[in-house]
């Protein structure tokens, strides 16, 4: 389902998508307050979702989906590229974030990372959340004692953030998917998140990772 207020834009992604055989297009929506009702009522795998909006901002669209634990995972497509905006919408709850200024690939690459691993993140994201954590800005989630990983743990959320999907870091670390899918529910057990995103939040703030 595509949420944004420019109409050519929302076309030409109509247009990009609907030659996709792998993406079905099943919703438009012009405004914050009609991408919400829609999304609840379409119930779509995946929302392309413009931050500046009428009526709602893409803000308000993530914090109210996630309010009614909306299934639906978020990708944003902005113009804003400044590392606070993309901040603040992984906070909110968004599973990927990329520009307007993105190729069209990209974009299907973010659509199809976040249905089939729960996140997209690229070097501008990460770089986003890197400043952030390092200024002390972002909201880091409830951070439990002694929380330790170990050596495959620690390579699955590199991995993760290396743009890997899932059946990439199973073939990489000679493991199932559903072993890789296990373990990564494991560690945001241990953490005490409900997110990937929060969960490689809490490995890089902690400097577990490389970004």
């Amino acid at each position: 389902m595509i949420a944004d207020d420019h109409k050519l834009f929302r076309r030409g992604m109509v247009a990009i998508l609907n030659q996709c055989d792998d993406i079905e297009l099943v919703g438009e929506a012009g405004d914050g307050d009609e991408a919400i009702k829609l999304a609840q009522i379409r119930e779509p795998d995946v929302l392309l979702l413009d931050l500046n909006m009428p009526i709602k901002t893409g803000y308000e669209v993530l914090r109210e989906l996630r309010a009614v634990n909306s299934k639906c995972k978020v990708v944003i497509v902005s113009m804003l590229s400044n590392s606070d905006s993309i901040v603040r919408a992984i906070s909110d709850g968004a599973s990927g974030y990329v520009t307007k200024e993105a190729e069209p690939e990209e974009i299907l690459t973010a659509i199809r990372s976040v249905y089939k691993n729960n996140f997209y993140f690229n070097e501008q994201t990460n770089d986003a959340m890197l400043r952030s954590i390092t200024n002390k800005r972002v909201g880091a989630p409830a951070e439990p004692s002694e929380v330790h990983f170990n050596e495959k743990e620690l390579a699955i959320i590199q991995k993760m953030i290396d743009g890997r999907n899932n059946v990439e870091i199973a073939s990489e670390l000679f493991i199932s998917q559903r072993t890789v899918e296990n373990i990564r529910w494991q560690m945001m057990k241990k953490v005490g998140v409900n997110s990937v995103v929060g969960l490689i939040i809490y490995a890089i703030k902690h400097n577990m990772v490389h970004v």
